[in-house]
């Protein structure tokens, strides 16, 4: 009887820790506050090769309030022109915040650093870009509904182009950033 009433203690502490937690992130994602948020987000390399071979990744979010078919002209834009359109389907295209650049490294190394861009709440296409020497070398773009806390989708980031990799014998960017590949 003793076992049972530890093992049903243990359940019901857990229970409720699990409503509080619940009940927290339920006031906090139903906030009236359209204020600015920013939140953590991930980039999904195509292979450790791709990773190592930028040093910079480079976040813009954009506003995608009705307009779907944001991300795919962002990245057709940016990897064939080097910039941006300025309208898509006959509407202007708002950049929402000064992007923000991180090393490459941060994402191992400092992960808490790496947020988004402070943006109010809504429809937004979050598009990451990878640099190496100041040039463009993967692109991604993610549509996303920002609100309070991180996003849930990673952004995927595809080559531009032609673009030449570094080779490299890292198995891990962990690796390539702590300087343990040959």
């Amino acid at each position: 009887m003793g076992e049972r009433s530890f093992v049903s203690r243990i359940v019901s502490s857990f229970l409720a820790a699990t409503v509080l937690t619940v009940a927290a992130a339920s006031m906090v994602a139903c906030s009236k506050d359209d204020g600015p948020a920013d939140g953590k987000f991930t980039v999904d390399f195509p292979s450790v090769a791709e990773a190592v071979s930028v040093d910079k990744i480079q976040v813009f979010v954009f506003d995608a309030q009705d307009n779907p078919d944001l991300c795919h002209q962002l990245v057709q834009g940016r990897s064939t022109g080097g910039q941006f359109p300025t309208e898509v389907n006959k509407r202007p295209v708002v950049q929402l915040a000064t992007p923000v650049t991180f090393a490459v490294c941060d994402l191992v190394k400092s992960p808490d650093s790496v947020t988004l861009p402070a943006v109010t709440f809504g429809d937004r296409a979050v598009v990451v870009v990878g640099t190496s020497l100041n040039q463009d070398k993967l692109i991604g773009c993610q549509p996303v509904t920002t609100g309070a806390g991180d996003l849930d989708k990673p952004i995927p980031l595809s080559v531009i182009g032609d673009t030449d990799l570094t080779h490299s014998s890292c198995q891990t960017l962990r690796q390539h950033c702590d300087g343990n590949c040959s």
